[in-house]
């Protein structure tokens, strides 16, 4: 990746090798046809050659940057599609034929499962860089506990959770976003 954003055309060459197929997979899962997920792709790895200064190996392994990458533009391009489709009618996701009926789709594929796993290790990560009033909140509410519910139990302020829970939303937004979470 240092490579990468020092500008050396052989180092995309060689993240395109390994991982191509991969985030191919998950993108075509996504947008269901061939040729947009062809752009997709491409659109990723440009995205990746754009953005390779800001990738931290600390923070975790180039596999799940780049699948991440490429989920989330293909997510982007159902949404443009969706929107000029039907503009004046938001469509029920969850209709048959739709093309985010695959959200619905109740037994995930290898890639959902391994991008589920890679989302779930980002919020832990984000989650273990808040402070512990802020972590502890969100936790709470996580585990269906209502704001009023979490003053009650923590013994804070109604108002003290609220700016609690957004200071760490906010920060936790802003920690997914260095990830290239989107």
């Amino acid at each position: 990746m240092a490579r990468m954003a020092a500008g050396e055309p052989a180092a995309m060459d060689l993240l395109y090798e390994r991982h191509a197929g991969v985030v191919f997979s998950v993108i075509l899962r996504v947008v269901r046809e061939r040729t947009l997920a062809e752009d997709v792709l491409q659109e990723s790895f440009l995205r990746a050659w754009q953005h390779a200064g800001s990738f931290d190996a600390g923070r975790g392994q180039v596999r799940p940057w780049i699948v991440r990458i490429g989920h989330n533009l293909a997510l982007n391009e159902l949404r443009r599609q969706r929107h000029r489709a039907q503009p004046h009618h938001a469509p029920d996701a969850l209709d048959p034929g739709h093309p985010l009926d695959v959200l619905a789709d109740p037994k995930p594929g290898p890639a959902e499962t391994a991008l589920a796993t890679v989302r779930r290790a980002e919020v832990d990560h984000a989650l273990g860089h808040l402070p512990d009033d802020q972590r502890s909140v969100l936790l709470l509410y996580a585990a269906g506990f209502s704001q009023p519910e979490i003053a009650d139990r923590t013994g804070a302020p109604l108002g003290t959770v609220k700016s609690r829970m957004r200071l760490g939303v906010r920060r936790m937004r802003d920690l997914l976003r260095e990830e290239g979470a989107g």
